[in-house]
């Protein structure tokens, strides 16, 4: 088989993988190598150039797989999926200190409503400091 006829022959098998879903990989390899063999060929180097096509020889070439193409977007989605989740978990902690900063607050203001209530009656003033202490119990104060 002559130089001309070689080549050709390689361009076809090489179109021929990239129509039969080869994997990419393989494909890059195959066009790199079979660029090279073109230009030693070109520099006259006949026999290096047919080795080099000769070492693309496989009984079976690298199929691209369908979990390949499907690699990338799963991983898009579950950056996405923990990107959503760590904004709602630091949104609800943000509402959860809130409302402990606000029970607090309130917490603050029963005390000094008890220690104004007890001048008036005690009875009014133990309830008062029943429901603060509850609330702190809640808080974890």
């Amino acid at each position: 088989m002559g130089r001309a006829k070689f080549v050709k022959y390689e361009q076809e098998k090489l179109q021929s993988l990239k129509d039969s879903g080869a994997a990419p990989g393989y494909i890059e390899l195959y066009e790199n190598v079979l660029t090279e063999s073109k230009a030693q060929a070109n520099l006259g180097n006949v026999d290096s150039a047919i080795g080099m096509l000769n070492t693309l020889s496989v009984s079976n070439e690298p199929v691209a797989s369908a979990v390949e193409g499907l690699f990338l977007p799963a991983v898009g989605i579950l950056i996405a999926v923990a990107v959503v989740l760590g904004f709602m978990f630091i949104r609800g902690r943000g509402k959860l200190q809130y409302v402990l900063l606000i029970i607090e607050d309130q917490i603050k203001d029963l005390e000094g409503l008890t220690l104004r209530a007890s001048k008036v009656d005690r009875s009014i003033s133990s309830s008062l400091e029943s429901v603060k202490d509850r609330l702190k119990s809640i808080v974890g104060l």
